[in-house]
């Protein structure tokens, strides 16, 4: 196994796990986490995330926002005297070492709680996480499957599914657009992700539903399918590169009308990914308010030049790094100094009305509903400007 490991005070420790044999290492026992850490000593919070690999970039935007949150709470003396020691572990997007490091964050680190990046990869946590009893905070996931039904030891922030895309697809048809095709990456979520758009369209109203394989680098055969289908509004799940290769693709091709990809169409970035700097007709969403400059936005904007300079606070992941972050350090302000995985778990659950000051609507958890929010923006690109076009609707 090579180990990589960097030291930032007590804000942010990187190990990287790499290859299949890190589980020779790793302890196979039932139990895990700390007890709540004495007097003023640091409270651990273990993440994994894919700091290396496909999606590296976003996960990086993340860990910009997780950081300069922690750091901000750090610089004023932590939750009850104690620093957040946040330990992150690079998984490389496999889900085996998403599972290793989790393993390795909890049994040997001795962490109070822990996130993980990616639905399927905190899905495939999930079982990990129960055995072990050590919850799972505002972990960066999208999907329906992660708090319906309750899991017990998962605490999402954002919705997925049919809660992310059912507005969505009301907003559409309330614009007067009439004829749709679902387009979706092959990757584990694409089908669960057709279904949620398909669900909220009308009879009639759907006219194609296609895929393309992951990381593909050339789609014009499938896009001219799109284009003979003549649809108003492509839906589509992707990531943002791949959107990019679509949108320049289907331009190239004649297409004109509208597009919609969740956040991969709402990232900052993506006028120059497309080359085109007066991009109109798409569409995208984002859980974070990143255009009433509200007190929490100004506040987040400080903190980041602050703690992370070289970051791009426009960037959505980022934002929802920080978010996230606020999540976590309010569950350990609700834990009341009990800072055990028992402790936190009972603190998540019981969380409400968490104030993000404007950034969202306030977070809660409880017995019975397990996600923070369900409310979003829909976004619009009007002449390469990015615009909100909704006020946060929540299903």
């Amino acid at each position: 196994m090579n180990w990589k490991k960097a030291d930032r005070g007590l804000g942010f420790r990187i190990r990287i796990v790499a290859g299949s044999s890190a589980f020779a290492l790793l302890a196979l026992t039932a139990c895990g986490g700390s007890s709540s850490p004495a007097s003023s000593a640091p409270i651990k919070i273990g993440g994994v995330m894919p700091l290396t690999g496909a999606v590296a970039a976003a996960a990086k935007q993340a860990l910009d926002g997780y950081n300069s949150y922690f750091d901000a709470t750090n610089a004023k003396g932590g939750v009850n005297g104690h620093k957040v020691d946040y330990i992150t572990q690079d998984d490389g997007f496999v889900i085996a070492n998403t599972i290793a490091g989790l393993r390795q964050l909890i049994q040997q680190d001795n962490v109070s709680a822990v996130t993980a990046f990616g639905s399927s990869n905190v899905l495939a946590a999930v079982p990990l996480v129960t055995q072990l009893k050590v919850p799972m905070i505002a972990p960066f996931a999208f999907t329906t499957s992660l708090y319906d039904p309750v899991i017990p030891y998962a605490f999402p922030v954002f919705p997925g599914g049919a809660d992310e895309l059912g507005p969505v697809v009301k907003y559409f048809q309330a614009q007067g657009f009439k004829k749709y095709v679902i387009v979706t990456r092959d990757d584990p979520l694409g089908p669960s992700n057709a279904k949620a758009y398909a669900a909220g369209l009308d009879p009639g109203e759907l006219v194609d539903t296609l895929t393309y394989p992951q990381g593909a680098t050339d789609v014009t055969t499938i896009a001219q399918h799109v284009i003979a289908d003549n649809p108003d509004m492509i839906l589509m799940y992707t990531t943002t590169p791949e959107f990019a290769l679509w949108y320049k693709t289907l331009k190239s091709l004649g297409y004109t009308k509208s597009i919609f990809s969740q956040q991969a169409s709402a990232d900052p970035g993506l006028p120059a990914e497309t080359g085109d700097s007066a991009m109109n007709n798409v569409y995208g969403s984002v859980f974070v308010d990143q255009f009433s400059n509200s007190p929490g936005w100004q506040q987040y904007v400080a903190n980041l030049k602050k703690y992370a300079p070289n970051a791009n606070p426009d960037a959505p992941f980022t934002i929802e790094g920080y978010l996230s972050a606020m999540v976590i350090v309010g569950v350990l302000k609700n834990a009341k100094g009990n800072f055990t995985p028992a402790g936190l778990e009972t603190a998540a659950q019981t969380l409400t009305n968490l104030s993000t000051d404007g950034l969202t609507p306030p977070i809660s958890f409880n017995e019975t509903s397990h996600i923070g929010t369900k409310s979003e923006l829909i976004t619009e690109w009007k002449s390469g400007t990015l615009v909100a076009v909704t006020p946060f609707a929540a299903p």
